[in-house]
């Protein structure tokens, strides 16, 4: 059987990566959009304004936009002066629509049309959220901004992630999954991108009845003061605590690179996440290490509030691509 429907869940500047090398491939690719970010830009806009954050949302509709290059340039401009300072005109534009249709999901639907995207961008929900960690200190964090920035995240241990209130999952993200070939978790923030969308109850039911092939995309660097040290084995191992199901039927992780490479990407080699064969006996998943790395590093706008938190490297997504094909025909996966 050929793959038709696939469907990401991942965030940020890895999500944007994957997206437009995906878009090169003959398949129905639906976007499915954590909506807790609340920081920079985003942030700035949900509270002066009242809107649903569009940050992701912008990074998946350019991702899979068919306009020409340029389009993305000026859809992600992030402004360095002025009033507008750390806005990008993609965000301003998104709000705007919001105002004027008076619904999030008209205001996306219409960016797919006016930028010719090849695919559905899928906000997780539709409800005004705020996302949360309780910490084994009993010690809660609010807000995704504060989650991120906050430094001593691993050291004092994450007991639960959660969302407050207790959001409604868009159904078209529900149908998007249960209806999906292939389901791609990362590349993103775990705690920030990935686990925000996963421990919603009805997307967390739908991934664990979906007959689709579930594909974790293991990050390729690890995050201070959040995933230090993590190898691939103990971020599966988190995603699996969240879903209270092991579910990930495979895994993708980057080769080993060269001291040449690593040097070039300007990237500390102890921060790379790294993967033992040998170490775990009992993995219910299949680990297909291959070359995922997209060779040009990332620079960011110096306007950008949160540039440091960034990876300087990510996922090449037609790389990507074709590792799934390869995926889906060694396991012999028949939906």
């Amino acid at each position: 059987m050929s793959i038709k429907k696939i469907v990401t869940i991942c965030g940020g500047n890895g999500g944007f990566s994957l997206l437009r090398g995906l878009k090169k491939f003959n398949w129905e690719v639906s976007a499915v959009v954590a909506m807790t970010d609340d920081g920079g830009s985003t942030g700035r806009l949900r509270k002066e304004l009242g809107v649903l954050p569009p940050g992701d949302i912008r990074y998946c509709l350019s991702a899979l936009s068919t306009l020409p290059e340029p389009w993305e340039k000026v859809w992600n401009y992030r402004f360095e002066s002025g009033g507008l300072k750390g806005h990008t005109a993609g965000n301003i534009l998104l709000a705007g629509l919001e105002k004027f249709y008076g619904n999030f999901l008209d205001a996306v639907i219409e960016m797919e049309e006016l930028l010719h995207v090849k695919g559905k961008i899928i906000p997780a929900t539709l409800d005004n959220v705020e996302l949360r960690v309780k910490l084994a200190n009993n010690k809660i964090i609010k807000g995704q901004d504060n989650i991120n920035k906050y430094e001593k995240l691993q050291k004092e241990g994450i007991k639960k992630i959660y969302i407050i209130p207790k959001a409604k999952a868009n159904p078209l993200a529900i149908r998007a999954i249960r209806e999906a070939d292939i389901v791609l978790i990362g590349p993103g923030n775990l705690y920030c991108s990935i686990l925000p969308t996963l421990v919603m109850e009805e997307i967390k039911n739908a991934l664990v009845r979906t007959k689709a092939l579930v594909i974790f995309n293991c990050n390729l660097v690890n995050r201070t003061d959040q995933t230090e040290n993590f190898d691939l084995d103990a971020y599966v191992s988190v995603i699996h605590k969240h879903l209270k199901n092991n579910r990930i039927d495979a895994v993708t992780i980057q080769k080993d690179l060269n001291s040449n490479s690593i040097k070039k990407l300007g990237v500390n080699p102890k921060n790379l996440v790294k993967y033992n064969n040998n170490k775990n006996g009992k993995r219910n998943y299949q680990v297909f290490k291959t070359d995922l790395l997209d060779k040009e590093c990332v620079n960011h706008s110096k306007s950008d509030e949160i540039a440091y938190l960034r990876s300087p490297i990510r996922h090449d997504g037609k790389k990507v691509g074709k590792a799934i094909i390869k995926i889906y025909n060694e396991l012999g996966y028949k939906k």
